[in-house]
């Protein structure tokens, strides 16, 4: 069912993590992406998961309903960038701006970022996005 798909998939990720951790320096931190449907999977993984990230680009996607503003608290720490271009063809601009009026209402710092295309990662916004410290 899908709480146990959901499960199954904060598992694996923090699974992942773990994996490549062995091959890094120690103190590395973990930044994610989740574009369009991956949006809400890393939504919940940091939520749920055990791996604490410090950057998260949330890009073409929705935060799930779930988390409601006590939930997205958790995220005070944490950087994050939300991402749309204005010719998706999934997601228009209101919507980018009600992920951010969440955030707003939880009190939550963000960057909002309205680019120039369709439903797609642009690699010179990405690559800045990530590149931050």
């Amino acid at each position: 069912d899908r709480m146990n798909e959901i499960h199954d998939h904060v598992e694996y990720l923090d699974a992942l993590v773990s994996h490549a951790r062995l091959k890094c320096p120690p103190g590395i931190p973990v930044n994610a992406l989740g574009f369009s449907q991956g949006v809400a999977t890393v939504s919940r993984w940091s939520i749920k998961g055990k791996t604490p990230l410090q950057r998260m680009v949330l890009w073409a996607g929705g935060i799930p309903p779930e988390l409601d503003a006590a939930t997205l608290l958790a995220w005070q720490d944490k950087h994050i960038d939300l991402v749309l271009g204005s010719d998706d063809a999934y997601a228009k601009a209101g919507d980018l701006d009600a992920m951010a009026q969440r955030l707003i209402t939880a009190r939550v710092p963000h960057k909002a970022h309205l680019f120039e295309g369709e439903h797609r990662l642009e690699p010179v916004l990405l690559e800045k996005l990530m590149s931050r410290a």
